[in-house]
């Protein structure tokens, strides 16, 4: 059984990029038993141009390491990505679109591997970090490998994008959670002890 406590307030929007039509309910069965998976967190999308540089860059991966994994959700970050106008009036100013996803879409072995009590799942994680906890491994065999991978400022990272939509293990997670409530470790030594 897993269960991610979660003793925050939920964000408002249930609404999942991801577009499974089971997902809204998914999210709000989640935040019925105050489970983390019901949380939802924003889609990164820096403006291109803006001073933040290489955030940009990261950005754009992360969208498309998440296309990598749901090609279906390509048209809806396409539409949603910031641009900087030539000529910024107050008129001309940028619409900024936010898109969401659920956490339920993250691997239940990264969502082990964090801190108790989180609140979203980190976009990035340094490759040493993720690599003891059993989540990286440049050649695969992992949940993330050398694709998932940015190096920016001279130090190496990993995006951590959802990877997990799977509907029969996720209604089978939900019912465990309801039953069990109790947190199950994930990370690399305890998988190993099992």
């Amino acid at each position: 059984m897993v269960y991610y406590p979660f003793n925050n307030n939920y964000s408002s929007n249930v609404a999942c990029i991801w577009g499974l039509k089971e997902c809204r309910t998914i999210v709000k069965d989640f935040r019925k038993i105050k489970d983390a998976r019901g949380q939802t967190q924003k889609v990164p999308n820096s403006v291109d141009g803006s001073r933040k540089g290489k955030v940009v860059d990261r950005d754009n991966h992360y969208f498309q390491r998440m296309i990598t994994h749901r090609k279906e959700i390509k048209y809806k970050l396409d539409e949603m990505k910031n641009t900087k106008v030539v000529k910024e009036t107050r008129t001309s100013q940028p619409k900024k679109v936010e898109r969401r996803f659920a956490i339920w879409h993250f691997d239940k072995k990264l969502l082990g591997s964090l801190d108790e009590g989180f609140t979203i799942v980190p976009k990035i994680m340094a490759t040493k970090r993720a690599t003891s906890k059993g989540l990286y491994h440049a050649r695969g065999g992992c949940i993330y490998s050398q694709a998932d991978s940015i190096e920016l400022k001279g130090v190496k990272e990993v995006l951590l994008v959802p990877t997990s939509y799977n509907l029969t293990m996720i209604m089978k997670d939900l019912k465990d959670a309801t039953v069990g409530k109790r947190r199950v470790c994930y990370c690399a030594k305890c998988v190993e002890g099992s």
